[in-house]
């Protein structure tokens, strides 16, 4: 994205997981996030994941004016269900908070024992 957009993403990622259906939604979800981070919202945009034996999170911040899911068009589907709702379908939870001092984060969960809560946050 960096090279499409000319925006910069520092990732930080640590631990490890297997890659299955869920995981791989979480992932997808990821990439969404990240898109509309860098398209909608401001430098930097910051990317940080862990994964463990208990889960999987992952936290999109940008700094860019927020979002707010309530004066998103009903017709824009990117965070609604590339995100929230992907998360949701595969036990996971996903939510988008505007940051107080600008910007947005969108966090992503999905636990391991198969206990995923599949509520937005």
């Amino acid at each position: 994205m960096e090279d499409a957009y000319g925006v910069p993403v520092d990732v930080v990622a640590v631990g490890d997981a297997d890659l299955d259906a869920d995981t791989h939604a979480l992932l997808l979800a990821l990439r969404e996030a990240v898109l509309n981070a860098v398209r909608h919202g401001a430098p930097p945009v910051s990317v940080y994941l862990e994964a463990g034996a208990g889960g999987v999170e992952a936290f999109v911040r940008d700094h860019g004016a927020g979002v707010d899911l309530e004066q998103v068009p009903a017709d824009r589907m990117g965070l609604r269900e590339s995100v929230i709702g992907r998360m949701s379908r595969h036990g996971g939870r996903a939510g988008v908070r505007r940051v107080p001092g600008g910007g947005t984060e969108v966090e992503l969960s999905l636990a391991r024992n198969g206990s995923g809560e599949g509520e937005q946050a």
